[in-house]
């Protein structure tokens, strides 16, 4: 009788320990979930404004959607450099029905960061600086699922150098697309790559299709620019370079912007960030940098840094391979300095610092393009420079 009492008060006395841990470890979780975080500073000279629009490209059907018979429509996010007034108010992360449905879409809100504790560099509605007469323009792409806020500290780098960069959400791709009337698009099965096991040619077949939606996306956007630089009464007005445009992309949106490089003769130099490239056959025949974080040496890493290099190889002149070690496929998101204990123990981040990874990639980035856009000449691109002993890079 003794023994099953002291058992009984052993079991109690383990239920209450577990309910204090639990009790701590969710005040903990809350404490970190709710810390304010502030993006990496942008290293260029410009103050940093942000503003969206919806398009919509009446020439293409949607192909993606649930619904027959529409039209493609995008919402876009444009980054660029500002001049502010005392009434310029900073922009949110996400604005408020994209926090929303984010903070939905995932997951436990005690395993991520409080996207209201997020501070951004950039302001809402400002207008384009007059320092300069005219910008360059970069189209950027995100990663499949992904939003282009995802991908803000990028942005806001480069628009602090001088640049205007106009993010695509990919409608029906993105894992939702929120309209400045309110409508959401949500992703279809049409709009995405199937989860489950496909061949290296079924992968391709339907990465192809995508691809080729995409590269169009970024096209009409082009087009879009061109159209608002000679129009009158607007601020962009004489004021977009269309002489130099580049395109970026991360992942499936690193993919694009390799094909709209080769397809687009307007497109002077662009970058792939760890994108594979789904049907895409060729090099694209100007200037381009591969940005490879430090994959896991298995089959699909082979085939993909295989593809990847003879497309690299195939490039005569002004190629840059490099491969960032100890960053993983997600280091070149923000989420790499967000509060994201499961994702982080699990290695999706890799194992190296978050700030540390996105200083690298913006610094390759922003050097890469004013080499090509803007004329600017940097010996960083020759050589391994000794402050970034992670990046191994290769040269044309």
């Amino acid at each position: 009788m003794i023994f099953k009492s002291s058992l009984l008060r052993l079991f109690l006395s383990l239920i209450v320990i577990g309910f204090v841990v639990l009790v701590l470890l969710s005040a903990y979780f809350l404490i970190q979930r709710n810390k304010t975080v502030v993006l990496p500073k942008p290293t260029g000279p410009f103050e940093v404004g942000r503003i969206g629009y919806d398009w919509t490209d009446d020439s293409r059907n949607e192909a993606y959607s649930e619904t027959k018979g529409t039209t493609r429509k995008l919402s876009i996010w444009i980054w660029y450099p500002a001049d502010l007034n005392k009434n310029a108010k900073k922009s949110d992360y996400f604005p408020d029905k994209w926090e929303t449905i984010q903070e939905k879409d995932s997951g436990l809100p005690y395993l991520q960061q409080n996207f209201r504790k997020i501070n951004t560099n950039s302001f809402q509605n400002v207008r384009l600086s007059t320092r300069e007469t005219a910008y360059p323009l970069i189209v950027f792409e995100p990663g499949m699922g992904n939003i282009v806020f995802n991908y803000t500290t990028l942005a806001e780098n480069l628009a602090s150098k001088g640049y205007i960069v106009v993010g695509i959400n990919p409608t029906y791709s993105s894992r939702f697309v929120v309209f400045s009337d309110g409508s959401v698009a949500y992703r279809t099965p049409k709009g995405t790559i199937p989860e489950n096991n496909l061949t290296d040619e079924q992968m391709n077949e339907v990465g192809s299709k995508l691809i080729k939606t995409w590269t169009e996306d970024m096209r009409f956007v082009v087009n879009k620019f061109i159209e608002m630089n000679t129009a009158q009464g607007s601020m962009w007005t004489g004021h977009i370079d269309t002489e130099n445009i580049g395109a970026f992309g991360h992942s499936f949106g690193g993919a694009a912007a390799t094909e709209v490089c080769l397809l687009d003769k307007r497109f002077k130099a662009g970058i792939d960030i760890d994108g594979y490239l789904y049907g895409v056959e060729k090099n694209p025949g100007k200037p381009f940098m591969f940005i490879l974080s430090q994959h896991q040496q298995n089959e699909s890493y082979f085939q993909e840094v295989n593809k990847i290099q003879s497309v690299y190889n195939g490039l005569k002149q002004d190629g840059y391979l490099l491969e960032i070690s100890k960053a993983a496929h997600a280091s070149f998101e923000d989420n790499a300095v967000f509060f994201s204990p499961i994702l982080k123990a699990i290695g999706v981040f890799g194992t190296m610092n978050g700030k540390r990874g996105l200083q690298i990639t913006n610094f390759y980035v922003t050097t890469f393009f004013d080499k090509y856009l803007k004329n600017i000449n940097s010996d960083f691109l020759k050589q391994k420079p000794s402050e970034y002993p992670e990046v191994k890079i290769q040269l044309k």
